[in-house]
């Protein structure tokens, strides 16, 4: 359990008594889930106001292994989330517009996470892909302003970043993991603080070419990193420039 505060800043010029008041909240209570199966659920809301939450692994005896479509979305409160292993899908729009999200760990069991799932969280700061994960799918990320770091591990399965799934971020960089073949033009498009882009060794589908992506035969550029400044000489073999190459 931690500590949770509202901050109160009004002077006072005169005596004042305040009262403080405890609230605790019942785990099933503030829950809404559906079942999927005859063993698991899925939770669809969630009606608590902690801002340091700890979701459950198990509600009314069945194991939770999916978040479903808006179930914590628009929740100003939140700021810290910790899912249970138990976790493989985060739904579209899951956690969109949690303006005060800082964090959220995903653990291994994630294989599947929808479009917008994380989109608008303004202050998410850092996120893991889970090794599992194959698509990040349109806007999943979007509009992330502050999300300066994003973790692939080298077993990733990732082998598609859709459109627009890391658009307006505050990226810096990003690897492509050996797996990704789809790499959506715009996937970063708006992301103005992107200097680097790589590939990891043994990717078949990508390569850099000068500091910009190209696909595996080097005649089309796909993205040159809108927060490098000065001039860029395109190669010669070039013989196609997408159509968000340079666009920010």
């Amino acid at each position: 359990c931690q500590d949770e505060y509202d901050y109160f800043t009004r002077t006072f010029d005169q005596d004042t008594t305040l009262y403080a008041a405890w609230i605790n909240e019942d785990e099933g209570s503030v829950y809404i889930y559906a079942p999927l199966t005859e063993d698991t659920v899925e939770i669809r809301s969630y009606t608590g106001r902690r801002r340091f939450l700890t979701v459950p692994g198990q509600l009314g005896g069945k194991t939770v292994t999916s978040i479903g479509e808006h179930a914590f979305a628009g929740n100003t409160r939140i700021r810290t989330v910790i899912l249970p292993d138990t976790i493989a899908n985060i739904s579209r729009y899951a956690f969109a517009n949690c303006s005060s999200l800082r964090s959220i760990e995903m653990p291994e069991a994630v294989t599947s996470v929808g479009e917008y799932a994380f989109g608008s969280c303004v202050s998410l700061k850092y996120i893991n892909i889970p090794s599992r994960v194959t698509v990040i799918n349109e806007g999943t990320f979007s509009n992330c302003s502050v999300l300066g770091s994003v973790f692939i591990p080298q077993n990733s399965s990732l082998t598609s970043v859709k459109t627009r799934a890391f658009s307006f971020s505050g990226l810096s960089e990003f690897n492509i993991p050996q797996l990704l073949s789809e790499f959506a033009e715009d996937a970063l498009y708006g992301s103005t603080h992107m200097s680097s882009i790589t590939v990891s060794a043994g990717n078949t589908a990508f390569q850099i070419v000068g500091n910009a992506l190209y696909d595996k035969g080097g005649t089309k550029l796909l993205y040159y990193p809108s927060g490098l400044a000065g001039s860029y000489s395109v190669n010669a073999n070039t013989a196609e420039i997408g159509p968000y190459a340079f666009a920010y």
